[in-house]
């Protein structure tokens, strides 16, 4: 699964640049990823109506029970990707609305 079905050496060398590459980005595009999710759930929760509260209790939930399998299990099975696509785009709009707010004052 994790080798290129070509067996060209030019394709095997791009294939570990990529992965090398992707090993050295990921941690940090996870960290800044889960730091905009965080700040959405705390706006989604603050800010908005009852209907996101809901949304970031069921997060928080998932997200507690999925850590709690990683370490029992060593392995994830809750996906969260929707609930990171809910909330990242609410704290990059909110921010961009602070900026917007404060470059025509």
């Amino acid at each position: 699964m994790c080798q290129p079905r070509l067996r060209q050496c030019s394709v095997q060398a791009g294939w570990a640049k990529f992965i090398a590459l992707s090993s050295a980005i990921q941690p940090f595009a996870g960290l800044v990823c889960a730091l905009f999710a965080f700040i959405g759930t705390g706006i989604a929760f603050f800010k908005k109506g009852r209907y996101f509260k809901i949304l970031v209790i069921l997060f928080a939930g998932l997200y507690v029970s999925q850590a709690a399998l990683e370490v029992k299990e060593g392995r994830f099975l809750i996906p969260l990707y929707p609930f990171y696509a809910l909330f990242i785009p609410i704290a990059l709009s909110s921010i961009a609305t602070k900026l917007r707010l404060k470059r025509v004052q």
